[in-house]
């Protein structure tokens, strides 16, 4: 509980962004929210590459905080997340998790109103006017 309260030190928005080395494609997605009063982290067990994003990339060796956020994937051997997005309001009240690639076509799909940049951003806008 204590590293997860450093998450929401400043009381703003948070997205968690969980992920695996298989969706490192994902980090320059994420370059979107900063600018809208919203803090964006991502978690992974491994990351081996200069962080040369405009946010923080925490280690998660022993998957702890995918453990916290009940968001381990069974065969990663208990360290490694299903690949997830968590947003949380600034109450620390958690808005929404998608679980990338399982919750395609339930919460996110391919089409121009309903894709996932399109699905993130009205939840992010929804975060912060809260």
């Amino acid at each position: 509980a204590k590293e997860s309260a450093a998450f929401f030190e400043n009381r703003i928005s948070v997205l968690l962004f969980l992920f695996d080395c298989s969706h490192f494609s994902y980090l320059k997605f994420f370059e979107l929210f900063p600018q809208k009063n919203i803090k964006v982290i991502g978690i992974t067990p491994e990351f081996g590459l200069y962080n040369d994003q405009s946010y923080p990339i925490v280690l998660d060796k022993n998957g702890d905080i995918a453990k916290q956020l009940s968001i381990r994937n069974p065969l990663g051997g208990g360290i490694y997340p299903i690949p997830s997005i968590i947003l949380f309001d600034s109450s620390q009240t958690e808005i929404f998790r998608i679980k990338l690639g399982y919750d395609y076509n339930v919460y996110y799909d391919s089409s121009v109103e309903n894709n996932l940049q399109s699905v993130l951003i009205e939840g992010v806008n929804y975060a912060v006017s809260t």
